[in-house]
């Protein structure tokens, strides 16, 4: 009788799988901080602009982590989600999105960004 044991390092996967996510997360919370500086065209919107007045959403972007494979980001100024979701100003107007946070998901391929840093954290 020939026998094999398969063992895997489950430990060695976790721990791949914990600093691949945080370099990711990293890696988006950049990518949010560029979509919201570089013009570029919204939708409802005419020609290129970007989010930045003065600078206080872009900093106020925080990022904690909940688990080891789950982060949290958020805008702390009270018009972070106006701006990105829009809103109606006291005239009536219909003021649109700019959801940076879906254009720089898009943009990343966070999937992708996740599993080329997993691959590379096993080598």
């Amino acid at each position: 009788m020939t026998n094999y044991k398969l063992t895997i390092n489950v430990g060695a996967i976790n721990a791949a799988t914990e600093k691949a996510f945080a370099e990711t997360a990293l890696l988006l919370g950049r990518k949010f901080s560029e979509v919201i500086t570089e013009p570029r065209t919204w939708a409802g919107w005419s020609g290129p602009l970007d989010i930045v007045d003065t600078g206080r959403l872009r900093s106020s972007q925080q990022m904690v982590f909940a688990s080891p494979t789950e982060a949290v980001f958020a805008w702390s100024l009270e018009y972070a989600a106006p701006v990105h979701e829009g809103y109606v100003t006291k005239n009536g107007t219909q003021i649109p999105g700019r959801p940076w946070t879906q254009i720089a998901q898009q943009e990343m391929n966070v999937q992708e960004t996740f599993a080329v840093l997993y691959r590379q954290q096993l080598r």
